[in-house]
């Protein structure tokens, strides 16, 4: 393993695709290796309650302002892939024409991430250095599970900019895609906290 991902080599995507239509598994291609879509083994197979109310959350608020514009809001089942990289985005916005029998899209105006205990290290590292340099994305947002934090990445001209947002009274900005969302709806009916919050003592 090298730092969760399996030891595999493939000379395309094509290739890694055509492996994976035979696994039992979801797998994503990042950096020429392969990685099991739900983390590392020693991490909990499968979502969280909290992770799933995340992407609910994500999904509905972005579908609000997204669906006008004549844009699909996708989670977690949905395959994004280039010539390089072939991944399963936790909440991605869809602009361009696709159709309800596909399960397969090439370009997102927008990918979130909720960061996981089994996926974080990838989720910091080769995918999100393989979506920033994907030239259709315009917003990438990493949504924190710990705390109410989201990290936001919006394209520029000369590059991308960074913002984190925090607590019940932020606001995620989105100046690449003219919206914004709030971090209220974001963590609605979750028990996640925000920054800096004392945590209630669990015991072992």
């Amino acid at each position: 393993m090298r730092g969760g991902a399996a030891q595999k080599d493939f000379a395309s995507v094509d290739a890694f695709l055509a492996w994976e239509e035979q696994q039992p598994e979801r797998y994503e291609f990042l950096d020429g290796a392969v990685w099991p879509v739900n983390g590392e083994p020693s991490a909990m197979a499968g979502g969280s309650i909290t992770h799933n109310d995340l992407v609910f959350n994500l999904r509905t608020a972005l579908l609000g302002l997204f669906r006008s514009r004549g844009c699909r809001v996708q989670s977690e089942n949905v395959k994004l892939r280039t010539e390089s990289f072939s991944v399963y985005p936790d909440v991605m916005v869809l602009c361009g024409p696709v159709t309800g029998r596909e399960s397969t899209v090439t370009e997102a105006l927008l990918v979130a991430e909720v960061l996981s205990e089994g996926t974080e290290r990838r989720d910091r590292s080769v995918k999100q250095q393989a979506y920033l340099n994907a030239p259709f994305l315009k917003q990438l947002l990493l949504v924190s599970q710990d705390a109410q934090v989201v990290e936001v990445y919006s394209r520029q001209d000369d590059g991308w900019a960074y913002r984190i947002a925090r607590g019940p009274d932020g606001t995620v900005e989105l100046p690449a895609v003219d919206a914004s969302l709030s971090l209220a709806d974001l963590y609605r009916d979750t028990d996640v906290p925000p920054p800096g919050a004392v945590l209630p003592f669990r015991p072992a």
